[in-house]
């Protein structure tokens, strides 16, 4: 068994949750499931359908502003905007319009025609967690940022007090991927971004590095 995010070979059982086992790469920290157990694309899509994405719902726009408030100092209004892993409603989208900012939305499932071109922000809330090879996948995301673009990530990361026998965020069978402050520098080093701030346990903000194309 390697990472599946920087292929080192240190990597052991971490755990195992109803007969599943999740690895942890002592090297980039990322804690992820045993691959051959990740749930098809017809179970995905069945699970995201079951989000509570109302975009009259209150709570879950607050939910979304934890992710958005940050970014809002970062960017002008003039910027090009992308919510990518929107989920089935366009919430994130609706939100930056409010408030004066124009924003594309992506999601594989439900809005697979991604416009192309680069972004002056993109913005990922609960995705990272969902990506079953996280290295190639964010250097796809990578991609789509301009130089000095802004990455703005909302997933739940885990420390050294997480009991991950009771996480919640494990009651998820999509959530394939789990991530430490660490893996997140790591990955954004990767790819040549640079990381601007953390938020509490669920918010971390990077930027792409203007001597680096991605």
């Amino acid at each position: 068994m390697q990472c599946i995010l920087c292929n080192s070979k240190d990597v052991k059982i971490h755990f195992s949750r109803s007969d599943v086992y999740y690895f942890l790469c002592h090297t980039c920290k990322l804690i992820f499931m045993d691959p051959s157990k990740h749930p098809d694309l017809s179970c995905c899509e069945a699970r995201y359908k079951l989000h509570k994405n109302d975009p009259f719902d209150e709570g879950y726009k607050n939910f979304l502003m934890e992710l958005a408030s940050p970014c809002f100092g970062l960017v002008d209004k003039g910027s090009k905007c992308l919510d990518y892993g929107c989920g089935p409603e366009k919430v994130m989208q609706t939100i930056f319009n409010e408030k004066g900012y124009s924003m594309e939305s992506y999601d594989p499932c439900f809005y697979p025609e991604l416009v192309s071109g680069c972004y002056d922000l993109i913005t990922c809330n609960e995705v990272f967690e969902h990506f079953a090879l996280p290295a190639v996948e964010g250097k796809r995301l990578f991609g789509l940022l301009k130089e000095n673009g802004v990455l703005a990530i909302g997933t739940k990361m885990w420390n050294s007090k997480t009991d991950f026998k009771t996480w919640h965020y494990l009651t998820d069978p999509t959530h394939v991927s789990m991530y430490n402050r660490q893996t997140l520098v790591y990955l954004g080093d990767l790819f040549g971004l640079k990381m601007v701030k953390f938020y509490g346990d669920r918010i971390a903000i990077l930027k792409k590095d203007s001597k680096t194309d991605g």
